[in-house]
């Protein structure tokens, strides 16, 4: 019996000779100084040239150290095996029962830009942190599960710009270079480019599954269990906030690094810890209790899953076990990717349809939960851009420091009653409300040296409860939420639409948000009847905050205004609402008067999540902060 090889002959030629190249190697480039001699030698084997090849390679290996013998007896290896597998491919293509069809790296060139593609052996692993303390890991980490994965590929890097542009014609990077990571990027971007190189080279490649990345970052089967990908030392395996932001803006240091600067991993990849966040396949959300075969995570979300940490961030944060999580449509200097590939023999063969360009069998949202959650006209912005209120574009996403994002849904006018005094309250004007509670890495990335309206200098990390930068930032007093949201007036000077600022809601502009606005189902709590489904209050939620976002959103895509953290309002609490819902006539004096608080916290009980101020409201003093006080910003007419 045959299996009939339909590959073009050159083709397949050419890809052998390069996975020899690949295999005799057992070097890691350290240094980018030499490192363009490998990449030299790869080109000229793909383009067929592989007398320069082996000249390049040559060089390669004197430069990486290795003694004249070493270096003859690497080449004299690589010219057998290339010569016992042009005569394999002389018996006219064919490989005869027995012989496995060749599982290695391989290069492909799109418009002279060659790549490398590591063949990564499946087998099964505990996915999550392993052994490891609540202080070493978050929440989200924690459940730890067995996986096991059919063998895939991974591409050696992240999609440089050189990649990026030889596809897609352009270059949206921030920091420049071509062998930098492409970033600025969102996740549909990816989609975008996938399909574009899937068309170029009539493969299937796609973004990996969460598990394939973790599975791969630990090392695959070859596996020793490091923190990092490839070390239990951050510095030698990773570019993250040592070597790159704590340096300051001016230092050439600061941003992304080439790729391929620091030491590979066990199977042969790099930067799968730091250098910018990748975009996973996935939907995010908890991992399921029990077991799984080549996982893929949630049959639908409104995040999608980032893996390995960033440039701008701490060692703690490119641990391999770590998790992230945004919005599709969200992209920002730190945030890039790398592809995967499944083998031809596999269950997902290089011809099949995937327009998704996710796993086959992965089980996508319909049409419409995709529309509403996580596609729906999005847009972003960053402090060099303006607001554009004439478009319909419901979210828009305020980008902080160049590494955190901030995003706003739409609250178009409309009104609601209250029932306890039997008043109808209107907003005439629409205004934009944070899709989640203020986190602490939101927080944290512009309030340095912030001081606020009573002299007192705002701590950028003020919460009680650590360890994940998607907590609710707490431990916040109104003063403290409103130095926040002038500092933000202050980075968008003449920027934003007139006659509209960043402030805190009011409490009508907050409860009719939280009622889900005009498309309200009058829902108990704010996103459903069901308060475990939607809010994090004392009976779940384990005595502490949880990541915005966890729970399900209301009708208006806004996630936690039931529990998790009491939000200050813009308000001086009266017994009944202020009488202009929407400007106050004037009520935020400079004083130490009672202000709103709504939507209850994690230590509420279910009664104090009430959206509804007929049945729950809350006051506190200005100046107190507790581990219960947070807030979400809103742009917002001013009178």
């Amino acid at each position: 019996m045959f299996i009939k090889m339909h590959i073009n002959m050159l083709s397949r030629v050419r890809e052998l000779l390069v996975a020899v190249l690949l295999i005799c190697l057992h070097l890691t480039a350290a240094s980018q100084d030499y490192d363009e001699y490998l990449q030299k030698a790869r080109i000229m084997l793909v383009e067929g040239d592989c007398d320069l090849a082996e000249k390049n390679y040559q060089v390669y290996m004197k430069l990486a150290g290795l003694s004249d013998a070493e270096v003859e007896k690497g080449i004299q290896d690589c010219i057998a095996k290339r010569d016992s597998l042009l005569l394999l491919l002389e018996k006219g293509g064919e490989i005869e029962d027995g012989e496995k069809q060749m599982f290695s790296d391989f290069v492909i060139t799109v418009n002279g830009v060659s790549f490398v593609m590591k063949a990564i052996e499946g087998g099964e692993f505990m996915m999550g942190c392993v052994g490891c303390s609540e202080d070493e890991s978050d929440r989200d980490e924690r459940n730890v599960h067995a996986v096991t994965l059919d063998d895939y590929y991974m591409g050696e890097t992240e999609v440089t710009q050189a990649l990026w542009y030889a596809v897609m014609g352009k270059n949206p990077s921030h920091f420049k270079g071509e062998q930098l990571p492409v970033e600025s990027i969102s996740w549909n971007d990816c989609q975008d480019f996938i399909r574009q190189l899937n068309q170029l080279t009539g493969k299937n490649f796609r973004l990996p599954t969460e598990a394939e990345w973790e599975y791969a970052a630990r090392g695959g089967n070859k596996s020793r269990n490091y923190s990092f990908s490839g070390s239990n030392a951050a510095s030698s395996v990773a570019i993250y906030d040592v070597d790159s932001f704590n340096k300051g803006r001016r230092d050439p240091d600061y941003g992304s690094h080439r790729v391929k600067s620091k030491k590979s991993n066990e199977i042969g990849l790099f930067d799968m810890s730091g250098n910018v966040w990748e975009w996973c396949s996935d939907w995010y959300g908890y991992y399921s209790d029990g077991d799984a075969k080549d996982s893929e995570g949630p049959s639908y979300g409104s995040y999608r899953v980032l893996r390995g940490g960033a440039w701008s961030n701490s060692a703690r944060s490119c641990r391999s076990a770590r998790r992230a999580r945004s919005a599709p449509s969200d992209c920002g200097k730190i945030y890039g990717f790398r592809v995967a590939l499944v083998p031809i023999d596999s269950t997902v063969s290089e011809s099949s349809e995937n327009t998704n360009n996710t796993p086959t069998g992965t089980k996508m949202a319909d049409e419409k939960r995709e529309t509403e959650l996580s596609g729906r006209f999005k847009e972003d912005i960053s402090i060099n851009d303006t607001f554009d209120f004439d478009s319909e574009k419901e979210y828009k996403t305020v980008i902080l420091a160049g590494v955190m994002f901030l995003r706003l849904v739409r609250i178009k006018p409309g009104s609601f009653m209250n029932t306890k005094i039997n008043k109808k309250f209107t907003l005439t004007r629409e205004y934009w409300l944070g899709e989640t509670e203020v986190t602490q890495g939101q927080y944290a990335a512009i309030m340095d040296g912030v001081i606020n309206a009573l002299g007192e200098s705002c701590n950028p990390r003020p919460s009680k409860f650590t360890g994940d930068d998607r907590l609710p930032v707490e431990e916040i007093s109104w003063y403290d939420a409103k130095a926040f949201c002038e500092k933000l007036n202050s980075l968008f000077d003449g920027k934003l639409p007139k006659g509209y600022q960043f402030d805190l809601p009011t409490e009508a502009q907050w409860e009719f948000a939280a009622r889900g606005g005009n498309i309200s189902k009058e829902y108990e709590y704010s996103g459903g009847n069901d308060i475990e489904k939607v809010a994090w209050y004392w009976e779940k939620a384990g005595r502490t905050t949880h990541p915005v976002g966890m729970k399900i959103a209301n009708e208006l895509g806004i996630y936690d205004m039931s529990g998790n953290v009491c939000e200050w309002c813009r308000d001086i609490y009266e017994s009944d609402f202020a009488k202009d819902p929407e400007f106050l006539n004037g009520q935020l004096l400079e004083d130490n008067s009672w202000r709103m608080l709504r939507g209850g916290c994690w230590y509420s009980k279910d009664n104090g999540c009430y959206p509804y101020a007929s049945r729950r409201r809350d006051r506190g003093k200005p100046t107190a902060r507790g581990s219960e006080h947070g807030f979400r910003v809103a742009l917002v007419p001013v009178q």
